[in-house]
């Protein structure tokens, strides 16, 4: 990989250095702002030093499975898909089951052997936090397939693995099988099956990341910030806006300084249609009703946004299921995972995929800016569970 390194006088001026010389499909490593020295730096502005390259591997070490020849069936899709949105995402502490439609589920029936009827969805489990430390013996009934271990050591929760060997069994039969290769493509083809892809809808000019405190949001909105403006070449404006505290995260003005990005510490008017806008609040204590009556109020007063819950991936499965509860009455439209360097059990995010209908949509690494911050898909998370 190698890295170029572009002095520019403006973020529109390292754009289009960037894409003249490494084009579109450069990425942009680090941005630093540099001093003018001497008598000069009276009457010149400051210029910035943008690191760029051209990846020669998958972002975030991620690499693309391939088949090492043709699988064994021919996937053909089948059965209705759910669109109701289900306001409750995970089972309450009640113990109550969320609804069967919150889960973007997909059967499927496979050439290879003869036509049979995939049973039908059994209602999904409840993912109460006692049940996640000590499942039920009869839970692990994998059977002669052996991915079902492997997918419970990648994260993934045994009710879920399950569910996963059991649709395997449904198609397969009960013996799986005999090379573990062809075994895996048949687990790989279900979790493709089962990844829920962002819903079209109209373009938002408003980006919001919301979560609790630590999570890493005024980071992941920096290297949004600086991904957006530098690599995709938009204007933006940042709102850096107090809650029921006040907002001390200086490190988003500082990136707004080196871009030049307008940075407003309270709303000013709705900026054009041209203009991307992120807005930038405190973390909000899961366990302080009025913290979160107070953040569901403010993102109403907002101009329409598209609000993103930010989780940190290294928590613990009963800390992040605890989090999502308590943000599951606001309107989210998706999810991002931080802290994934820290983090080498990635099947934990399926578990998001199968148990509620929100869409896995950024993966952020590191605390560099502008860092690892890419958008998620189902081959990513893939290739990070099953070698």
């Amino acid at each position: 990989m190698k890295v170029v390194p572009f002095i520019a006088d403006s973020a529109e001026d390292a754009v289009a250095q960037i894409r003249s010389q490494l084009g579109p499909e450069a990425v942009v490593l680090n941005v630093r702002q540099l001093p003018a020295g001497g008598l000069s730096r009276f009457w010149h502005k400051s210029r910035i030093e943008v690191l760029a390259c051209l990846p020669d591997s998958p972002a975030l070490d991620l690499v693309t499975p391939t088949s090492t020849g043709p699988l064994p069936f021919a996937p053909v899709p089948s059965g209705p898909e759910s669109n109701e949105p289900a306001p409750c995402l995970l089972a309450t502490p009640s113990g109550a089951a969320f609804p069967e439609a919150a889960v973007n589920y997909r059967s499927a029936a496979y050439a290879r052997h003869a036509e049979t009827t995939p049973p039908a969805p059994q209602p999904i489990p409840n993912l109460a936090a006692p049940a996640i430390d000590s499942p039920p013996l009869q839970l692990r009934d994998y059977g002669a397939w052996r991915v079902g271990e492997l997918l419970e050591a990648g994260g993934l929760l045994p009710r879920f693995v399950q569910r996963i060997v059991d649709r395997a069994k449904s198609i397969y039969g009960n013996r799986p099988p005999e090379n573990i290769t062809e075994e895996l493509q048949v687990v790989r083809q279900l979790l493709l099956q089962s990844w829920n892809p962002p819903k079209e809808r109209p373009a938002r000019r408003c980006r919001l990341l919301i979560g609790a405190p630590g999570t890493g949001k005024s980071t992941a909105l920096c290297k949004w910030l600086v991904q957006s403006v530098l690599v995709e070449g938009h204007t933006a404006r940042v709102w850096r806006l107090d809650t029921q505290i006040a907002n001390t995260a200086e490190s988003v003005s500082v990136f707004c300084d080196i871009l030049r990005v307008p940075a407003d510490r309270s709303p000013s008017d709705t900026p054009p249609l041209e203009e991307l806008l992120f807005v930038d609040l405190p973390g909000a204590n899961i366990n302080d009703p009025a913290a979160l009556g107070a953040l569901r109020a403010q993102l109403a007063s907002l101009p329409e946004q598209e609000t993103l819950l930010v989780l940190n991936a290294a928590y613990e499965m009963p800390v992040l299921l605890a989090q999502v509860r308590a943000f599951g009455n606001l309107p989210i439209d998706g999810l991002v995972f931080t802290h994934l360097d820290e983090e080498t059990r990635w099947g934990k995010l399926w578990n998001f995929v199968y148990g509620t209908n929100y869409t896995v949509r950024f993966l952020c690494s590191g605390q560099n800016v502008p860092g690892d911050f890419f958008e998620a898909t189902a081959e990513r998370l893939i290739s990070r569970l099953l070698p």
